[in-house]
């Protein structure tokens, strides 16, 4: 898959006029991400994915993700981030990124504080200033917040 690196599992049903008529076939694997790649950028600012992808959790719980940066100038890079909600927290990592060095976004979405369940997908906008020019770029935060199913009694 391609730009999608992680474990994935996908069902395709077929239906013709053989003798069996339904077939059901599963594909299921991992896509390895190539080392070293940065996707996304903003001016100097590199980052190996622009998506922050929490993938399925529960309503009552927290996450964490992390995504690696880099500075490709030849200045201290600071990023802070805007219109970011509530359930979701974002850090740079260190505070200020040196020339030649990596670091990390760190994301947390707190399924606590968001009450919709389904689904969500957020834009956050990320402030990247060298001393001299900010700049602005995209990040895109997705979960898909679930239910807790409520543990089930034992008979007596």
């Amino acid at each position: 898959m391609k730009n999608r690196p992680g474990k994935f599992n996908k069902k395709i049903t077929v239906t013709s006029n053989a003798s069996t008529p339904i077939l059901k076939i599963q594909i299921s694997g991992n896509v390895i991400p190539i080392p070293g790649i940065f996707r996304y950028e903003v001016g100097d600012f590199k980052v190996k994915s622009q998506n922050v992808t929490f993938r399925k959790m529960q309503n009552n719980t927290v996450k964490t993700v992390k995504r690696e940066t880099r500075n490709d100038g030849d200045k201290p890079i600071t990023v802070s981030f805007e219109n970011v909600p509530s359930y979701i927290t974002l850090n740079a990592v260190p505070d200020t990124l040196l020339p030649g060095t990596k670091g990390n976004i760190v994301a947390v979405y707190d399924a606590n504080k968001n009450a919709k369940l389904r689904f969500n997908n957020d834009i956050v906008i990320m402030v990247v200033d060298d001393g001299e020019t900010k700049q602005r770029g995209k990040l895109k935060v997705s979960a898909t917040i679930l239910a807790t199913k409520p543990k089930l009694k034992g008979k007596k």
